[in-house]
């Protein structure tokens, strides 16, 4: 293989701040940043309360249906081996907050999110992988939130 692509690919992942390039030595896996961690979280809990009170309520018939397939593959992952599900319901996880962002009209907003949450994500194929129990609760948070697309917010 050619240097060209595997610099790039290297390139790609410092820019997600996944690896740090060591002139002359070489490229190390970063370190989990709890700051950055930190700020890939509170960037998603502002952001995507406002996506749903902008969403909530005003899908079409399609868009609902979308949220709904994802939910139920999600429901199926839950069955499945362990090993399998993880990275399987993590993909099916940043499938649906991805949608809320599409269908939001902010798909560029969500590229620049799933960068700045890379050791957020981190943290979450740990968490699948050592402790598996989140999967539940966090599917149990897509139906609300599949709720609330559907039928509206509650009012206040």
């Amino acid at each position: 293989m050619s240097r060209t692509p595997v610099h790039e690919a290297l390139m790609m992942l410092k820019s997600e701040w996944l690896v740090d390039v060591l002139p002359q030595r070489g490229s190390i896996v970063s370190k989990i940043s709890v700051p950055y961690l930190n700020e890939g979280f509170a960037m998603r809990r502002i952001l995507e309360p406002a996506l749903l009170r902008g969403l909530a309520g005003k899908l079409t018939r399609e868009q609902l249906n979308e949220f709904q397939e994802l939910l139920n593959r999600q429901n199926k992952d839950l069955y499945l081996d362990q090993d399998a599900a993880d990275d399987f319901f993590i993909s099916l996880d940043n499938d649906f907050h991805r949608l809320l962002y599409h269908d939001s009209g902010y798909d560029r907003i969500w590229e620049a999110m799933h960068n700045v949450t890379s050791h957020m994500d981190r943290v979450r194929y740990l968490d699948s992988a050592l402790c598996r129990g989140n999967i539940a609760s966090v599917q149990k948070e897509h139906e609300q939130i599949f709720g609330y697309l559907r039928d509206g917010l509650p009012l206040d």
